[in-house]
């Protein structure tokens, strides 16, 4: 096992895979599994272990999004739920008893599926400043300065009344609809580049209409023309789905990819 990033599989006695996990150090995670067994789960996996593999990534954005198609593919028996720790806090929203639609940054938990990820509530916060100033939300429906009256954006004339009652549910939570949807990535149209698994070698995503279109790796010589029908051609059809556009789009907001060119 390297110490290198990627993804790693469990496989029991009748060669199937019962845990999916990722690391950037397999070897180093790999041997946490039967050296830290504080727990029944933890040993009951252990003792089930007849072989390991792995695959190496290169990116972790690669590692994330390979083990989250991986986990759905084949639902391995110990992967009860696929955890996003690697981004603790998330962007939520809610209807109040006025039918206003609330915005909220909060620790992300298993029960509840944000609409985008962030590394730190700090970082969540400067984010949703900028949604509430975009989109004219209100600061007091939003979670960012909660008051009893007029939010400081309606003394600014930023807000249009939602905090008062005085602008209509209906067109507010549009707008929210709209910043949620802004939310869920941060371009609809963008090529990320990442580090490969090997020197020179680059990891691809491409983002097309807001929907993870395609990944892979490509050689130096290979991304001379990074334009989409080029990128189509050269790396795999992905399986766009909720649970991936939360990965990259974290990874893009939180800037832990090498380079973004949006198109």
């Amino acid at each position: 096992l390297p110490q290198k990033t990627g993804v790693y599989y469990f496989f029991n006695e009748k060669e199937e895979i019962i845990y999916i996990g990722k690391s950037k150090s397999l070897r180093q995670r790999v041997m946490s599994h039967f050296t830290n067994l504080k727990s029944v789960k933890a040993l009951e996996m252990a003792g089930q272990v007849c072989r390991v593999d792995f695959q190496e990534t290169g990116s972790e954005l690669a590692a994330l999004l390979l083990e989250s198609e991986e986990i759905k593919r084949h639902q391995p028996l110990f992967n009860r739920r696929q955890r996003r720790n690697f981004f603790n806090y998330g962007l939520y929203s809610f209807t109040d008893a006025e039918g206003y639609l609330n915005l909220k940054v909060e620790k992300t938990s298993n029960g509840q599926n944000p609409h985008t990820s962030f590394a730190n509530k700090e970082m969540g916060r400067q984010f949703l400043f900028k949604l509430v100033a975009q989109y004219h939300l209100c600061q007091n429906l939003s979670g960012l300065f909660p008051t009893s009256g007029a939010c400081f954006q309606y003394a600014v004339k930023q807000c249009l009344g939602a905090c008062l009652g005085i602008e209509p549910a209906q067109s507010y939570n549009q707008r929210v609809k709209e910043a949620i949807e802004n939310a869920s990535m941060p371009a609809q149209n963008m090529i990320i580049i990442d580090k490969g698994r090997h020197y020179g070698e680059k990891y691809l995503v491409l983002i097309e209409g807001g929907r993870f279109s395609a990944a892979g790796y490509a050689e130096p010589g290979q991304m001379q023309a990074m334009t989409p029908a080029h990128l189509e051609g050269l790396l795999k059809p992905a399986n766009d789905n909720r649970d991936a556009r939360l990965i990259i789009s974290g990874f893009v907001r939180n800037k832990r990819v090498e380079k973004v060119i949006p198109f």
